[in-house]
């Protein structure tokens, strides 16, 4: 039979210790049981409650970071791939073709990336400010983290409304002696890029135990290599009409032009391929944009932490602790295009003109009336962009303990500078206006082919350059927090921890609109400078009740008092039953309450092109043009039509429930097995309806899609055009802000496996196992609608996966040792059908990574494997919700397989 604390030990396994990615460390292939008053009394997340390790019995995952490098993890983004629960769709890869602040979130359980808390060192750090939504893994100083604790529980009760989902705690070291150097590299087998290098240093003086202070400082650089979407095949088109991909773009070079209902191009029925091709035989070409674009964008990281702690006496210790984050994202798109440019008779390259555009002979085109063109400006080059985060925290602690109780204060600030800079390709759409026009004194220029010397200088300097946008946000927080027995019960003690905490949250956005506004394709020509402010003050207080030997009940609440949305109280129940030495059961029941984030309420009205392609329903209903009506096929259909974002000042918070019920199982004390249901529900949730919605549904959502005859290039212009929203016209926008939508549902199972062996004459082997299978995924786009299944569906920008696992196995022998680990997630229905109607699959991504580690020399340890080792390439999908295609750049890596290197030396 097994002692408590041995089942303990393996509960730390299965929830709180190593997910054996590689060998155990030998501290804990040793471990014996041992007594409660050598342990040492530790804060774990989900608790205020300092309490022995070997107590605990919450539902936390922890990865330890060597591990995880042993495995190619690199930076935090990459570290959360490997938690089973999490179903991030915020990745680095969407900042192609997108301004999300080159940001990356954590996702448990798919319910959204703001509902997902976290935390450093357990406490709060600013989110990033482009988007708010919630804190960016980018801006995590990874080459300083310890190890990762994920608490796949809510927890608002504990930390506050934005914990609904979860918390993923990343822990860096109290304090460090001597130097370690780092490095490691990652080359893949396919040519054209996507290498990634990576160095750092940490070095500390001091002891707290022996000379009663330590000081040390770490710094960290990553680089990742951008690969172009033409160096794989998978990816590097966007047409595929036997797989049912068809998002060429209708705005080319050279340009189509534009009389009535009329449309022709110069340049048919040859276009100028690759890049601009004759797929329809319609008389104008379609631009292949996918040619010129990143999948993965080239991204610099540089970290540091600083951190010195000062024991005042045995039972007090102060700290002070820095941390800085600095992620630049670059990226690569095709270029900027401009629509419906009016060019007069008398240009020079008119249809039939001086400038050798040769003529119209369609007799439906009036050589006397002006025309309209659409023209992508490859001679501009590709649209380059570069976002870049700096973030920073600096910290004040003081710990100790008194009379038996343990006691924190924490004083602390965190702030973000992101700005979003252009750096080639981006032009002033009126400048180009007036060049086809031939107004202002500009020159004429040429849309259908070479340039005069004249024209390609005045291209030139219609370029725009420069930082286009600043997102400031800064959080300073103080909280203090107690904890200790308060009463002695005969099944043990009653312990009670009690806290406050005062946050203010600024967010700053400003705009260079001498960019901004006259910026053609960028998506941000309609941006506002926008500011706000929150105040949240909160107390909070947790119980923990040993009503039994076997049984103890956990009671938490948190009261918050937001300055915009007034008070809030959110409790917690949980309990932890041991009947027998081998076995134990669990369950909690929390409420949470979210309010909008700043950026939900006060982001201004930006404008920028749907992430898919649609029909317009009117004028292209089913793909085909209603020429009676006017309909244009490069402009009406497959087309990627402007949608309006934006904050919503009359939003309302968003409230959840959530409940789980588990056991742990020990049947020998080289094996722990654990399941968990747990269940979820968010009411009144906050978040857009969705483009796939609202243009795959244009008759309900006909209010929100603003028609116009005049739909201008300068789109400025384009709004005071299409101020009354006229049916029968073209479409202008669609509006697709912030609203309170309905409730989401769901719901499934955490299974969780450990074993190890004992010492064999072939060393120690041990198996992990974390595994989430998702039984409900549903909700509500408007409030008492008809739920809608996202459970193994593609539906409404993304799909959830019903099941994900990682499994590990591990050796060590001597100075050997070796991991294997798998990532799988299971396969799902794609965006739209197969060609033939017949239902399209996703397959599942299934990627095996190898490592082997040796240490026989003292300090070093090189690690040599390989990331992808069956060279999976990424499964088809049909999406064309990013600009990355035949493939989720979300959901799977276009990497390939890679060599993997990697040395550390310690002195």
């Amino acid at each position: 039979m097994f002692k408590k604390t041995k089942l303990c030990k393996g509960l730390l396994l299965a929830f709180g210790g190593s997910l054996a990615l590689g060998a155990l460390p030998a501290h804990a292939q040793d471990a014996q049981p041992t007594q409660p008053a050598q342990l040492d009394r530790v804060e774990i997340t989900g608790s205020s409650i300092k309490r022995l390790a070997a107590e605990a019995a919450l539902p936390v995952q922890v990865l330890k970071v060597d591990e995880l490098e042993r495995a190619g993890v690199t930076n935090a983004e990459q570290a959360i791939n490997f938690v089973a629960a999490n179903q991030s769709s915020t990745t680095t890869t969407n900042s192609v073709g997108a301004s999300n602040g080159g940001a990356a979130y954590a996702n448990l359980r798919g319910l959204g990336d703001s509902r997902t808390l976290v935390l450093v060192n357990g406490k709060r750090m600013v989110n990033n400010p482009y988007s708010a939504a919630a804190v960016d893994l980018n801006a995590i100083p990874f080459g300083a983290v310890d190890r990762i604790e994920v608490l796949t529980d809510g927890a608002s009760a504990v930390y506050g409304t934005d914990a609904i989902a979860g918390v993923v705690n990343f822990i860096m070291k109290k304090e460090y002696t001597g130097v370690t150097v780092s490095g490691s590299g990652s080359w893949p087998t396919a040519s054209g890029g996507g290498s990634n290098y990576s160095a750092g240093i940490v070095g500390g003086i001091g002891s707290l135990s022996d000379q009663g202070w330590n000081i040390y400082a770490g710094v960290n650089y990553t680089q990742q290599d951008a690969l172009r979407a033409k160096d794989r095949s998978f990816a590097n088109t966007a047409y595929r009409p036997d797989q049912g991909i068809n998002s060429l773009s209708g705005r080319t070079s050279p340009a189509n032009y534009f009389q009535g209902d009329g449309a022709w191009n110069p340049s048919y029925p040859n276009c100028d391929p690759p890049a601009s091709v004759n797929p329809y035989n319609d008389g104008t070409c379609y631009y292949d944009y996918v040619t010129q674009i990143d999948l993965i964008p080239k991204q610099e990281q540089l970290s540091l932490i600083a951190r010195g702690s000062y024991a005042v006496n045995k039972n007090n210790t102060i700290a002070l602790e820095y941390l800085q984050a600095n992620n630049k994202v670059s990226t690569q798109i095709a270029a900027a295009s401009i629509p419906n440019m009016p060019m007069p008779t008398n240009s020079a390259f008119f249809p039939g003109g001086s400038g050798g555009v040769p003529a119209n002979t369609d007799p439906t085109f009036d050589p006397t009336q002006p025309i309209a063109v659409t023209w992508r400006l490859t001679g501009a080059g590709n649209r380059q962009s570069k976002f870049e985060n700096d973030t920073n925290r600096i910290l004040l602690n003081w710990e100790g303990q008194y009379a038996g109780w343990d006691y924190s204060a924490n004083l602390f600030q965190s702030k973000a500078t992101v700005t979003n800079s252009f750096t080639g390709g981006y032009v002033n759409a009126n400048m180009i206006e007036d060049g086809i026009a031939g107004t202002n004194g500009a020159p004429w220029i040429n849309p259908f082919g070479a340039q005069s010397d004249a024209g390609a200088a005045y291209i030139a300097s219609a370029q725009l350059r420069g930082e286009a946008q600043k997102a400031e946000g800064t959080l300073r927080v103080f909280n203090a927090q107690a904890s200790g027995e308060i009463y002695k019960l005969p099944a043990g003690p009653m312990m009670l921890a009690v806290g406050v905490e005062f946050m203010k949250d600024e967010n700053d956005y400003t705009n260079n609109f001498d960019i901004t506004r006259p910026a053609a394709s960028s998506g941000i020509a309609g941006a506002e400078d926008i500011s706000g402010s929150r105040r949240d003050n909160a107390v909070m207080a947790e119980l923990n009740i040993p009503i039994l030997k076997e049984l103890e009940v956990g009671l938490a609440i948190r009261y918050d008092d937001y300055s915009d949305f007034g008070g809030t109280t959110n409790p917690k129940v949980s309990f932890r039953y041991q009947p027998t030495q081998s076995l134990l059961f669990r369950g909690s029941y929390n409420e949470g309450f979210r309010a909008p984030t700043l950026q939900d309420i006060y982001a201004p009205n930006s404008y920028t092109y749907s992430g898919s392609r649609y029909n317009d329903a009117l004028l292209c209903p089913g793909g085909v043009v209603n020429k009676e009506l006017g309909g244009q096929q490069s402009r009406d259909c497959l087309q990627q039509f402007q949608q309006q974002q934006g904050g919503n000042a009359e939003l309302k918070p968003e409230t959840s429930k959530a409940w789980t019920l588990g056991f742990v199982f020990q049947p020998m004390s080289s094996l722990t097995l654990g399941i968990d249901y747990w269940n979820y529900e968010v009411s009144d949730s906050i978040g857009v309806t969705g483009e796939n919605e609202i243009m795959g549904n244009q008759d309900i959502y006909a209010a929100q899609i603003i028609r116009c005859s005049q739909v201008a290039p300068d789109l400025a212009q384009t709004l005071d055009n299409c101020k009354n929203n006229t049916s029968g016209n073209p479409i202008a926008y669609f509006q697709n802000t912030q609203l309170n939508l309905g409730t989401y549902k769901t719901s499934g199972i955490d299974i969780t496996g450990t074993w190890q062996s004992e010492a064999t004459d072939y060393g120690r082997f041990n198996i992990g196992y974390r595994g989430t299978y998702v039984m409900e995924y549903e909700y509500q786009l408007t409030r008492g609608a008809e739920f809608s299944n996202n459970l193994g569906v593609y539906f409404n920008g993304n799909p959830v996966a019903r099941y994900r696992q990682v499994l590990s196995f591990g050796w060590q022998y001597s100075a050997w040792a070796a991991q294997l680990v798998n990532r799988y997630s299971s396969a799902y229905t794609d965006q739209y059908p197969n060609p033939d109607g017949s239902k399209a699959v996703v397959a599942g991504t299934n990627v095996w990574d190898l490592a082997v580690t040796w240490t026989g020399v003292k300090g070093l340890a090189v690690t040599a494997g390989l990331t992808n080792m069956f060279n999976q390439t990424p499964p088809f999908s049909n999406q064309d919700s990013g600009f990355q295609l035949g493939y989720d750049q979300r959901y799977a890596s276009p990497i390939g397989r890679a060599f993997l290197l990697r040395g550390t030396y310690s002195f």
